[in-house]
């Protein structure tokens, strides 16, 4: 029995040690710095408040900047997170930041071509 209880906590702790963190699952799409080379070259803006910008395309991925509904918004792409809501990857012409905004906070929901 004392066997079986050795090799047991010892395949727990080799799959613990070989799990991927939770962002490296998705791929880019929950890559927290992904900076894809797609550009659709339209332009928008935020929908009726300031919106988050992020380095990625999700609220665990840190912010670096915000858009105000003033501010015109360069749409580069877009892509969906771990649970389907569309981020958009853009450029803030006001500030220079380009960074993630989630698609539901801008003008026409966002950018409509996919990133690559």
């Amino acid at each position: 029995m004392r066997l079986g209880l050795v090799t047991g906590a010892m395949l727990l702790a080799v799959s613990a040690t070989t799990a991927l963190p939770a962002q490296a699952e998705t791929g880019p799409r929950g890559w927290c710095g992904w900076e894809p080379a797609t550009d659709e070259g339209t332009f928008g803006n935020a929908a009726t408040f300031t919106v988050p910008l992020r380095t990625g395309a999700g609220t665990h991925c840190q912010q670096i900047g915000q858009a105000s509904p003033d501010d015109a918004l360069h749409y580069r792409c877009f892509t969906t997170d771990r649970r389907g809501l569309a981020w958009t990857y853009l450029t803030d012409l006001a500030t220079g930041v380009t960074g993630w905004s989630y698609s539901g906070n801008l003008i026409g929901n966002g950018a409509s071509l996919a990133c690559q």
